[in-house]
């Protein structure tokens, strides 16, 4: 199975352990890159990346975990992301449960909860 996985960049190295375990499991991973400088220009590369990706890609996980005290947290541009996985009716799997006041638009998009078991990515 082709995966995409998004999430914060503050959840990188969390990302990449997430990426070697799938790979083990024969899965063919998509994950971001780290770009240095914040600048408009590497914007532009990471959405044309994520979007060239995710056209390749079966399924979405989001590494959505708890960071500064926030529960399952997902940033402004993780949720572009997963609006346009959405507009591409891509299944979507949550490495934790949504919370918060976003929670219930998530749901309405029917996600799946994985509770950070990836075998439950099927």
């Amino acid at each position: 199975m082709n995966i995409r996985i998004i999430g914060s960049m503050r959840f990188y190295d969390d990302m990449m352990g997430v990426r070697k375990e799938l790979e083990r499991e024969g899965h063919t991973v998509y994950t971001p890159i780290k770009f240095h400088g914040d600048s408009q220009e590497n914007r532009k590369k990471a959405i044309d990346r994520f979007r060239d990706e995710l056209e390749l890609s079966d399924v979405v996980l989001v590494v959505n975990k708890d960071t500064n005290g926030v529960r399952s947290y997902i940033g402004i541009d993780v949720a572009i992301e997963i609006g346009m996985a959405v507009a591409r009716r891509k299944r979507i799997f949550m490495y934790q449960e949504p919370v918060g006041p976003v929670a219930d638009y998530y749901q309405a998009i029917n996600y799946e909860t994985i509770y950070g078991e990836l075998r439950r990515i099927t």
